[in-house]
């Protein structure tokens, strides 16, 4: 499990262990994917949910598939991200502690090859429930803590200074309605396996419950999927490979004036997955974005790199997903974070 790092640790002390864990993570998915038998698998809805970053608009991929027969669907995301991790630029000091959970409903519906949306999230912070759970398994595995002590377990609190004057600050759980977002879809033009999206994310949500930052946010992606087998025999897998690139415009925060913002941000995407059954899917995905601030803060202003790894099981006309992410490149998002997903497809 990923290390998080406060002021007075070295925070690239842990970052060979980080490297082997990951890489053995990455290691175990492919070989999961060599022994599987036969398509269920697919993107990842992965949002990266640092305090700051995580109220700002971000890019999310083309989702659905055309060839579904449902012309509604119905889909209820859960996130939980644990974080805990400071850092300073000279002029401004950054520290996070905490947990945040992001349940997002949204519903969709689909005419012949295009798709329209409304997503609506919901965010809360609080001290959490991963912290006792991270803390032991570090110490039955005799890992560095880097930072997380008895003493911090089940804390709150974000702070963000300037010079000496606190800026954005959180220290009592909170919850609000997040930023909603309309999006559509479609087929690109002459590019069968491709699909583009066009979203906009409305600051709906609450700058002092820090579910939003008061920005208003446009992006396009894509997303192209392609389904290969390694051998004509049923007896080795189908595999499928998807990859898209993300564009999205971002107006400034008045919330974050003080930190040079970036207002376009880049990012992409990269998976593997493989059908165990017709039902049941195995997924393993990279997510990488530019940096949305102009600061040395590793979590503001670094490139994020997140290895993701989850199953699809699909159940009549219901899909689920589980399972979690992990930073690759430390303190840059999240130490770690579990996901569930459920889409509900109409008759």
């Amino acid at each position: 499990m990923a290390n998080c790092s406060i002021l007075s640790v070295d925070k690239f002390a842990v970052k060979p262990i980080k490297t082997v864990m990951s890489f053995r993570i990455i290691l175990l998915s492919i070989c999961l994917v060599a022994v599987s038998h036969a398509s269920a698998s697919g993107l990842v809805h992965h949002k990266n949910l640092s305090p700051i970053i995580g109220q700002l608009p971000q890019a999310t991929y083309p989702t659905f598939s055309l060839q579904q027969v449902s012309s509604w669907s119905y889909s209820l995301d859960s996130t939980t991200a644990n974080y805990l991790s400071s850092g300073s630029d000279g002029t401004l000091n950054y520290l996070i502690d905490g947990e945040t959970t992001l349940v997002s409903q949204s519903l969709a519906y689909r005419f012949d090859n295009f798709l329209f949306g409304m997503i609506v999230p919901w965010q809360s912070h609080s001290n959490g429930v991963l912290d006792r759970p991270i803390y032991d398994f570090h110490d039955f595995f005799g890992m560095p803590q880097n930072g997380r002590t008895e003493a911090n377990i089940g804390s709150l609190n974000w702070s963000l200074s300037q010079n000496g004057n606190s800026e954005y600050i959180l220290t009592n759980s909170s919850q609000a309605l997040g930023d909603i977002e309309l999006f559509f879809e479609s087929n690109a033009i002459a590019l069968e396996q491709t699909k583009l999206r066009v979203s906009t994310q409305l600051p709906t949500g609450s700058a002092s419950s820090r579910s939003s930052a008061g920005s208003w946010g446009i992006s396009i992606s894509s997303l192209t999927e392609q389904r290969f087998s390694l051998s004509k025999s049923e007896d080795l897998p189908s595999l499928k490979t998807w990859y898209g690139f993300g564009a999205n415009y971002i107006s400034d925060s008045n919330e974050i004036s003080y930190i040079k913002q970036h207002n376009l941000v880049l990012s992409s995407v990269v998976g593997i997955g493989v059908d165990i059954s017709n039902n049941w899917g195995l997924n393993a995905q990279i997510d990488a974005n530019t940096p949305y601030f102009d600061t040395d803060i590793r979590e503001l202003g670094w490139v994020p790199i997140i290895l993701s790894i989850g199953s699809d099981i699909t159940i009549e006309n219901n899909k689920f997903n589980l399972g979690f992410s992990e930073d690759l490149r430390p303190v840059t998002s999240p130490d770690f974070s579990i996901y569930f997903s459920w889409t509900h497809y109409f008759n």
